[in-house]
């Protein structure tokens, strides 16, 4: 468990698993937080005109690093967009380098009987059943 816990410690200090973690934020930025359509209707209901709004990631990580009105709920979706990317970020990169991974302990720690001249392994108990 210990060895788990230095792993993951390791990797979150790595370089390279920053800088994974800071291009996927970039790349993710252009997903759309919200998209709203309005629709403005004559008495016929026929659409005299149609507007798409789309609030991207990109917008409120803009509004709260300014400290821009309404910062503090773009906030909570700027901590969800990290929250999310560190996630699944730091379990791909976990599990891929095989961080967690513990190495199989042997019990016996013997060495494996060394080959006679002839190539086949003898061991004592078969030396003395020949006797």
């Amino acid at each position: 468990m210990n060895n788990r816990l230095k792993n993951a410690a390791r990797l979150l200090v790595s370089w390279r698993f920053l800088v994974n973690l800071v291009i996927i934020l970039i790349v993710t930025s252009w997903i759309p937080l919200m998209s709203r359509t309005i629709v403005v209707r004559d008495d016929n209901n026929t659409v005299i005109q149609e507007v798409t709004i789309t609030a991207r990631l990109y917008e409120s990580w803009w509004t709260v690093m300014r400290l821009a009105p309404g910062a503090r709920h773009h906030a909570r979706g700027v901590l969800w967009h990290v929250g999310i990317c560190f996630v699944i970020s730091f379990t791909v990169w976990y599990a891929t380098l095989g961080a967690g991974k513990q190495q199989p302990q042997d019990d016996n720690d013997d060495p494996p009987p060394e080959p006679d001249n002839d190539g086949n392994n003898n061991d004592k108990a078969s030396e003395h059943a020949h006797e």
